[in-house]
């Protein structure tokens, strides 16, 4: 297990114990679910397979429609973040300075971590961006 992923687990599983049951928020979210948490580990593994070993441990929120926000925020007005839930998708959007942005939807199977990996590796650079 990368780095991010090792360090990352601990608050995920924090994450699920909170809000695992619908309403969580007391505003009507779906719950998190371990399918959703296993989703984010497989995405934060192949981040971590992808970014340098130094990168900083991203901000790992839950989402009111049940998927879990991995982000990163620097100087300047950069800022990544990527929602995964068990749908099989990952929906990212960046805002990298000078009105520069970047958003997309990426498929992913988290059966197949090195297909993940390799999906992923469009949003590398990004997210490298982001934080330099």
């Amino acid at each position: 297990m990368s780095e991010l992923a090792w360090h990352s687990e601990a608050t995920l599983n924090a994450i699920l114990a909170e809000c695992r049951n619908g309403n969580w928020d007391g505003e009507g979210a779906l719950p998190i679910t371990p399918r959703t948490i296993d989703a984010a580990v497989v995405v934060l593994q192949a981040l971590g397979s992808l970014l340098p070993p130094d990168t900083r441990q991203p901000l790992l929120l839950p989402e009111h429609d049940g998927d879990i926000d991995i982000s990163w925020s620097a100087d300047a007005g950069r800022v990544f973040g990527a929602s995964v839930g068990e749908h099989g998708y990952v929906n990212y959007a960046a805002q990298l300075g000078s009105g520069r942005s970047e958003h997309g939807v990426i498929a992913i199977d988290v059966g197949d971590p090195e297909a993940v990996s390799a999906a992923l590796a469009e949003i590398e650079a990004i997210v490298r961006e982001v934080l330099k």
